[in-house]
């Protein structure tokens, strides 16, 4: 290896370790931005919805970063390295498209179930999609205590002793953080009182369904034991069906 190569390979280190410490400041940042964006544009402060969704998934995303930072710190630098490097034209894609499809989820919902409340969505709706949102956090936390290697692309990472992880909710489905996050798309809406937010809704969630399916091919392929695990744990995302 020389010398231009291996200043090359110092500089993405250290580049990756920086976007790992700073992770916490991040997630803060993402989550003022998406609050603020869905509380400015449905225009009501007296929101409650928006309030109660705005300040959990706040709590989720800062907490999630804090817990990882101080107990599984590889955790956290296999995560920023996935941003900082998003390796396939797959990954790239999907990196894109699903912070822009839920931020469009948010100003829909925002449009319709805060400011101009075009769907009159009922009580009952809202609160089974907060039922669903709470679903959506127990299966994202499940799956991050469980499994030390959840990234946000697919590789093998031999560098961390990549190995199948069968234990808590991978008993039962292949991917349940994907699982949380097709709720998200649909718990988002209903929450926030709007069934026009169902359609960028449910473009989120082809976005992981697609998503399972990519990652699913990868894993049989390329991770030793993936494909045994794969015929006993048949479903990918929702036991009796897929």
């Amino acid at each position: 290896m020389n010398e231009h190569a291996e200043t090359q390979i110092e500089q993405d280190n250290a580049r990756i370790d920086r976007l790992a410490r700073l992770r916490p400041a991040i997630m803060a940042l993402i989550a003022l931005i998406l609050g603020g964006t869905l509380m400015l544009v449905g225009g009501r402060w007296d929101w409650l919805e928006g309030w109660i969704l705005v300040g959990v998934y706040s709590v989720l995303l800062v907490g999630s970063s804090l817990w990882t930072a101080r107990y599984a710190p590889g955790l956290g630098r296999e995560r920023a390295q996935a941003i900082a490097k998003p390796g396939s034209l797959h990954e790239r894609i999907i990196l894109i498209c699903a912070p822009a499809v839920l931020v469009a989820t948010l100003v829909v919902a925002g449009l319709d179930g805060g400011r101009f409340r075009w769907s009159g969505v009922t009580l009952w709706v809202e609160i089974i999609g907060f039922g669903l949102f709470a679903v959506y956090i127990t299966l994202n936390v499940w799956a991050a205590l469980t499994n030390p290697f959840l990234s946000a692309v697919a590789r093998v990472q031999t560098d961390r002793g990549h190995h199948v992880v069968t234990t808590g909710p991978y008993r039962l489905i292949r991917h349940p953080m994907y699982l949380g996050l097709c709720l998200l798309g649909i718990a988002i809406p209903l929450a926030l009182g709007s069934w026009w937010a169902l359609i960028p809704g449910g473009m989120f969630l082809a976005t992981f369904v697609y998503r399972t399916w990519q990652e699913d091919r990868f894993l049989i392929t390329n991770l030793p034991g993936y494909a045994d695990y794969a015929a006993k744990a048949r479903y990918r995302l929702i036991p009796g069906v897929w």
